[in-house]
């Protein structure tokens, strides 16, 4: 069938209404495939360079474990976005809404849902309330048993952000945060899958770095996650390195490999530092029951009955005590230092930085300098070193050899 409308719109009398003079007739395209190509290929090639961009702008996602096994979880009022056995849907809650293991999934408030529940904020740039904390990004809930699996599933940036105020503090300079911000970025990137089998990467306790969401965010923390946005450390083959670290070194850090049967790494060495006596740690005192060594080597496996006696067999060149001997009443045992304070208490026995052991009362009293493993970067160093002047960048090729910082894209 003809169309009229069609014919009328490339008549020469419409195209004189719209131009106010008749316009030349274009010849007819040749070749229709170069006609094509120079119609629309530069629409895609453009369409495609944004669409990377912003694939390349995304920041990684990572998964924090919050909780392995909650009885309930108490989502806060607002509004979210509830993904589940039933299509994503916008809810909003004027009042916290209990959620509860049923028989089969859960009960948030009065209404059923599937065995596992995705939240996220509505507003993209809000947050999601659980058990009375904000976090950004999305909280995952999963069936365990008889409790629910709590994950927070969030960008890398978000996540140092929430990481920041907690391993420093937002009073410190602002080198010294960007300082942070790069390594705890670095660290994330990294040993994401560090509780793979627990289904998710980190936990948010100190064994990996300590988290507190959205209610440890900082206008200073904030702006140096900001101003470092994407950066990490590479090695000199251009890989993301180990960027462990410690509070306060005593005097000296450490080469991994006197630390961790797994060191090695040749830009975690040794580094003469004297910035960090400002440390409230620096030196320290610990007294630790008889009772607790003996019931702490028990449950690590070490089954020597009392400690009689404890002997420091070596040190490391830096001046750390790299092995111990345990003296029990069944037997002995050499254990390398580090595991030794891991196992007993780190808490109480900051470093393996000892000037010596004795024994005291019904306890073990050990005197030491520092705080932490020793490796890798200091923090009161990095704060000492930001309060006079030096650059990010510099303090971080500091206590790491031969890096560099770069920016990171996947």
């Amino acid at each position: 069938m003809e169309n009229k409308e069609a014919d009328l719109s490339f008549s020469p009398s419409f195209r004189k209404k719209g131009q106010g003079r008749s316009l030349p007739i274009p010849p007819p395209e040749k070749n229709s495939e170069s006609r094509w190509r120079r119609r629309f290929l530069p629409t895609l090639l453009f369409a495609f360079a944004l669409a990377s961009s912003a694939r390349a702008d995304r920041p990684p996602l990572i998964r924090i474990g919050l909780r392995a096994s909650a009885p309930s979880v108490v989502l806060g009022a607002g509004a979210y976005f509830l993904t589940g056995s039933v299509p994503r849907r916008e809810v909003k809650y004027r009042q916290p809404q209990e959620i509860l293991p049923a028989k089969t999934g859960f009960f948030v408030g009065k209404e059923r849902w599937g065995n596992k529940i995705t939240i996220e904020p509505a507003d993209p740039e809000g947050v999601v309330t659980v058990n009375k904390r904000p976090f950004r990004g999305a909280i995952e809930l999963d069936r365990r048993g008889a409790g629910i699996r709590v994950v927070n599933r969030l960008s890398v940036e978000d996540y140092v952000r929430g990481v920041l105020l907690m391993e420093t503090s937002d009073q410190w300079p602002v080198e010294a945060l960007k300082a942070q911000s790069v390594i705890s970025r670095t660290y994330a990137l990294r040993n994401r899958g560090r509780h793979g089998s627990s289904g998710y990467d980190f936990c948010p306790s100190p064994h990996c770095q300590t988290y507190a969401g959205a209610s440890a965010e900082r206008k200073t923390t904030d702006a140096a996650v900001k101003r470092t946005r994407g950066e990490v450390l590479v090695d000199r083959k251009k890989k993301l390195i180990s960027a462990v670290y410690h509070s306060c070194c005593g005097g000296s850090t450490e080469s991994a490999e006197n630390v961790w049967e797994h060191g090695g790494q040749p830009y975690l060495k040794v580094v003469r530092c004297g910035w960090c006596r400002s440390s409230p740690r620096f030196h320290w005192m610990a007294r630790v029951p008889y009772a607790l060594v003996d019931q702490r080597l028990a449950s690590a496996g070490y089954h020597i009955g009392a400690v009689r006696a404890i002997g420091i067999l070596s040190h490391t060149p830096s001046g750390r005590v790299y092995q111990v001997r345990i003296f029990g009443e069944r037997g002995t045992r050499d254990l390398l230092a580090n595991t030794f304070r891991n196992i007993v208490n780190p808490a109480l026995i900051r470093s393996t930085l000892w000037a010596g052991v004795s024994k005291l009362d019904g306890a073990w009293q050990i005197h030491g300098s520092g705080w932490g493993h020793g490796v890798g970067l200091c923090q009161w160093g990095m704060k000492t070193l930001a309060d006079n002047s030096m650059t990010y960048g510099q303090i971080l090729r500091i206590y790491y050899h031969r890096v560099e910082v770069v920016d990171w894209t996947e």
